[in-house]
């Protein structure tokens, strides 16, 4: 057992993973959650072997779902994409242009007083066969719910399965939902185009009407997300209302 008062931070590398964002909750989550301090995915990539890399992926579809992964995820940092040269070549920096953005902007701010935790990752989402998704929630100082960013994704929207030929599916009205989660008032959300970072024109009414029925052992409240039809990947940001 290691000595937790000892660890500054912990890290890990993953290759070959056709799922980045999968591999991302699968590695640092739990680090984080097993000794409450930061995680960094350090390395990562479709091959370690250089090159090999970005000849699996040149689209640089790992590096941007790491990056979102991580963003929702509780990891230090975005995960890092090794053999830079490849990625120079290839010009893959935009990849993690959306999910800098996100995170200087949305999750910015007074959010960053938040305590946040993962409440649930890698899990398929309710109707949506396609569809993956990831989030955290951040608590105020009292352990009420106040904030929870998501990732939700084609799961075919990977590397492995783009070399495969595997087709994207239209995904509409994807339903993830926050168990008896400690918040008291319903979310307004906020869906963000993972490319850029920024809200996005999707009907994000429609997300928090979705509902939010109340537990009736807890009190308190279940909270439904509906994305918007999406074919690679949506982000958002759900604030609970005062």
């Amino acid at each position: 057992m290691a000595d937790d008062a000892r660890i500054a931070f912990t890290a890990a590398h993953g290759y070959g993973d056709a799922d980045f964002a999968a591999a991302v909750w699968g590695m640092v989550t739990p680090r984080v959650a097993r000794h409450g301090k930061p995680a960094f995915l350090q390395e990562h990539g479709a091959s370690w072997k250089g090159p090999l890399q970005h000849a699996l992926d040149p689209a640089g579809l790992g590096s941007h779902n790491a990056a979102w992964a991580s963003a929702v995820g509780i990891g230090a940092g975005t995960g890092m994409a090794w053999w830079w040269n490849e990625v120079d070549a290839l010009d893959t920096y935009g990849r993690l242009r959306g999910a800098a953005a996100f995170v200087r902007g949305a999750l910015g701010g007074r959010l960053l007083a938040y305590a946040w935790t993962t409440w649930g990752n890698n899990s398929a989402a309710p109707g949506c066969a396609h569809a993956r998704a990831g989030w955290m929630v951040g608590t105020d100082d009292a352990g009420v719910a106040r904030a929870a960013a998501f990732f939700v994704y084609n799961k075919n929207h990977t590397w492995g399965a783009q070399n495969a030929g595997a087709p994207l599916f239209e995904i509409a009205g994807c339903n993830t939902t926050l168990r008896a989660l400690n918040a008291r008032a319903p979310a307004r959300v906020t869906w963000y185009d993972t490319e850029t970072g920024l809200p996005t024109t999707a009907d994000s009414d429609g997300a928090a009407k979705a509902g939010q029925p109340v537990d009736k052992t807890t009190g308190l409240l279940d909270l439904v997300f509906a994305a918007p039809t999406f074919t690679t990947d949506v982000a958002a940001l759900a604030l609970m209302e005062d």
